[in-house]
């Protein structure tokens, strides 16, 4: 009796004879595509995971597939808010998207086994320096840095094409992509680089610009 009533007391204070309930609460609805403009997925078996998670914390919420015309709703639930939700595909880890978990449904939308988009990176001089002086900045056709030699110019310093989201998150309607993407710069090998946010949507040409002051 007293062993009984020590392991019941452990489970009230670490909750670890408590299984999260997944009892569908709301869903997610939208279309599977092999890339952007590429032909939609069919049949392909979807499942929703969350982190410690699901029966026996397996992860899993909830599973579902893709119809005829790549299109899937998938009920779910989670007592979870803290960890974020995936959809990934079956008969593996690959996710395709990740969001937090809301108490509403998600309609429509549209996720990709290749999620790319465009990036165009753009100079607004204010302070053109001299060719005594040095850009440093982030390049995504290469995921490297590129150094730039002044005097610098305004306009289009590049442009990026097919750049690849390789876990976009959900932002709103149908779009996925990456909310705040870190660009990073500096100038003559500052001790720090200076960062600037810009908004990733997947399958658009999503611009950055970057003041030279």
């Amino acid at each position: 009796m007293k062993n009984l009533l020590t392991i019941s007391v452990l489970c009230i204070l670490f909750s670890g004879c408590k299984k999260n309930d997944t009892t569908p609460t709301v869903y997610v609805s939208g279309h599977l595509y092999q890339t952007c403009g590429g032909l939609a997925v069919k049949n392909q078996a979807l499942y929703i995971y969350q982190l410690n998670a699901g029966s026996n914390s397996t992860g899993t919420l909830a599973t579902g597939s893709t119809d005829s015309t790549g299109y899937f709703k998938i009920p779910y639930g989670t007592t979870n808010p803290i960890n974020l939700i995936e959809l990934r595909l079956g008969g593996g880890n690959y996710a395709v998207c990740t969001w937090p978990f809301y108490s509403r449904d998600i309609d429509d939308l549209n996720v990709y086994n290749i999620s790319t988009c465009n990036i165009v990176v753009r100079l607004n001089v204010i302070n053109p320096y001299t060719s005594l002086d040095t850009l440093d900045i982030n390049d995504y056709r290469n995921l490297t840095n590129l150094k730039i030699p002044g005097p610098f110019t305004p306009g289009i310093l590049y442009t990026a094409n097919n750049y690849q989201i390789l876990l976009p998150s959900y932002l709103s309607n149908s779009e996925t992509g990456i909310l705040e993407e870190p660009f990073a710069y500096r100038i003559n090998h500052a001790p720090t680089f200076t960062i600037q946010p810009f908004r990733l949507k997947t399958c658009g040409t999503n611009e950055v610009v970057i003041n030279i002051e």
